[in-house]
């Protein structure tokens, strides 16, 4: 179980449902996130939505290139999203691309 941030509801991450690749999210423009860490989460939610997989992952080299940014940015961005509690990233070793969990509907924290 985790805690949805903004509203303290409890969810049950195994139950939930992703939503169509095109919505985004109100609440990821209420964070206090950079521009590019928004474009990078709505670009790992496109990323989403090409398959039905709810972990994703794609290089942070692939992310860079596509939003036409660059790696370091896509590295302080995934950092504010996971610190945010936007998404969650699974480091899986040098060389190997990192797991990311989006968090559809809203930024959540563990309950402890």
């Amino acid at each position: 179980m985790v805690k949805n941030v903004a509203t303290s509801e409890l969810i049950d991450e195994e139950a939930e449902v992703a939503p169509d690749s095109g919505s985004i999210p109100v609440w990821l423009w209420e964070l206090d996130i950079s521009a590019y860490a928004r474009i990078v989460f709505c670009y790992l939610k496109v990323y989403h939505g090409r398959g039905a997989r709810s972990k994703i992952f794609p290089g942070q080299a692939l992310i860079a290139e596509r939003n036409g940014i660059s790696i370091r940015t896509v590295k302080r961005s995934i950092k504010e999203l996971e610190t945010s509690g936007a998404i969650g990233v699974q480091r899986r070793g040098k060389n190997k691309t990192n797991v990311y969990t989006l968090y559809w509907f809203g930024p959540r924290k563990e309950n402890s």
